[in-house]
């Protein structure tokens, strides 16, 4: 397992929450947000119309989509017209944490822009 690494002062001073369950003692990842990351890399997106910008999780299950809500303390769960549940940040201080935490973390050479 890789591990990664974070800068825990610029991170505190974006978040208004405690960001003590994103790192280990030792300033590594923690398990929950290595889950996050992971969990991103496959099934989120980002999302343009060109004038906006969305981050979106969609899944059949709601529960998993919560604990991503509680886990951030932002975002939003709604259902969708076909039943699935869909995990959006649309707001810009949200959107720059997200960014903050993926970026350059996520492993996968196969994601393309479009």
């Amino acid at each position: 397992m890789r591990k990664l690494f974070f800068n825990r002062n610029l991170l505190q001073k974006s978040w208004s929450q405690p960001t003590s369950f994103l790192f280990t003692q030792n300033k590594t990842i923690s398990d929950e947000l290595m889950w996050f990351i992971g969990f991103t890399e496959g099934d989120g997106c980002f999302y343009t119309n060109g004038k906006r910008l969305w981050f979106i999780i969609t899944q059949a299950e709601a529960s998993v989509l919560y604990k991503i809500r509680s886990l951030l303390g932002f975002g939003s769960v709604k259902v969708r017209s076909d039943n699935y549940y869909r995990f959006v940040i649309t707001k810009g201080e949200g959107l720059k944490r997200i960014i903050e935490l993926c970026n350059g973390r996520v492993s996968s050479s196969q994601k393309t822009i479009f």
